[in-house]
């Protein structure tokens, strides 16, 4: 009879859903770095010249360590400004950021206290790279604190504002544009009139990412956890309907040739599990003299009757190992011995191996 030990499977289904939700969770944040540089992307910094504007802004780049944007706003222009714009070495190629969720960066300045941040994505049919403008503006006004420098931002609190709709001469309520991330064209930090003109500043960018973080480690640890709370509920369950059926001998050995005989072995087989069962105790019971008894079983079974209890005992034993859930000293207690140690060394000494292990070797063949 196949049999499953359903606690030892919910353990090992615990064990294996922790380890495998820790290296998850080690890698639940997914990463798309556009500074420090991958070697697809470049940085430039870019002032309102077209717009005949003054401001004047220098742009200072170490690859593996910082961007540092030197400017000052100037005033010819009504709205002037400054920034660094991040996109690939071939502006034409886009690149997709649909999967991530946040935008992440390093980041101080100076003096300013607002730092605009512009996502910038192509639209179907509209965007022109002739004209930067023409590409859709998510943008997200950052609230720049000194004491504060690593920002996370969820990007759904990117929006279009109003001025791009109204620069490119569109209705932003009847808009149906297909301007997805999917097709990111660039990405701008910059300073546009949060600063008043003729102050010199100066803007760091240490880094800056989109990030996502799947939840995959906390799906794999729930379903973990529910499939070994029901495996530990089945065993359970088969535990609490574990029946120990008493030790009954084949018809061989119950239809003695004599009345004397089957009355030895029916009481034996009654009271083996009585820890207390011995040569005196049967003598008391049945009346038979203790001699005659070992006779009997020495004439039927060659076996002393020490060894003959044993043997019923580590029969019994080896079916509860196998069709059972009962644990080891359930079992010791059940046929017979009130010490594990005892049994275990008993077991040993008959088969050779001991009953946890013996129990292992069936559920592996078994499996």
């Amino acid at each position: 009879m196949e049999t499953y030990n359903f606690k030892r499977i919910a353990i090992n289904i615990l064990i294996g859903t922790l380890a495998v939700s820790s290296i998850l969770f080690f890698f639940r944040v997914q990463k798309f770095s556009m500074f420090p540089f991958t070697e697809d992307f470049v940085a430039k910094g870019y002032e309102d010249h077209a717009d005949k504007g003054n401001s004047e802004a220098e742009l200072k780049t170490n690859p593996e360590q910082s961007l540092e944007l030197t400017y000052t706003l100037g005033g010819k222009f009504e709205y002037p400004y400054v920034g660094i714009a991040l996109s690939k070495k071939n502006p034409k190629q886009y690149f997709d950021i649909n999967d991530y969720s946040s935008v992440s960066l390093k980041i101080k300045a100076e003096h300013t206290k607002i730092i605009r941040i512009n996502i910038k994505t192509y639209c179907e049919k509209f965007s022109n790279i002739e004209n930067s403008n023409s590409y859709m503006s998510n943008v997200y006004e950052l609230k720049y604190s000194p004491e504060e420098e690593e920002y996370e931002i969820p990007l759904k609190e990117f929006s279009t504002p109003d001025w791009w709709y109204r620069d490119n001469q569109i209705d932003s309520i009847g808009s149906k544009m297909n301007c997805a991330f999917s097709n990111t064209q660039s990405v701008e930090i910059e300073n546009c009139a949060f600063l008043p003109t003729g102050i010199k500043d100066k803007i760091t960018l240490s880094s800056f990412a989109f990030t996502a973080e799947n939840l995959y480690y906390l799906y794999t640890l729930i379903i973990g956890l529910i499939l070994s709370i029901i495996a530990f509920l089945i065993g359970y369950t088969k535990k609490k309907k574990t029946v120990f059926v008493t030790y009954q001998p084949t018809p061989e050995i119950n239809n003695g040739n004599d009345a004397l005989e089957k009355k030895v072995f029916d009481y034996i087989a009654a009271n083996y599990s009585n820890p207390e069962l011995s040569l005196s105790l049967i003598n008391k019971e049945t009346g038979y003299n203790e001699n005659k008894i070992s006779a009997i079983i020495k004439t039927k079974y060659n076996q002393s009757f020490k060894q003959y209890i044993n043997n019923i005992r580590m029969t019994e034993a080896k079916r509860l190992l196998n069709e059972s859930e009962a644990n080891i000293s359930e079992i010791a207690y059940s046929i017979g011995y009130n010490n594990v140690t005892h049994f275990n060394r008993v077991f040993k000494s008959e088969t050779g191996i001991a009953p946890g292990d013996y129990r292992k070797q069936k559920e592996e063949k078994a499996g």
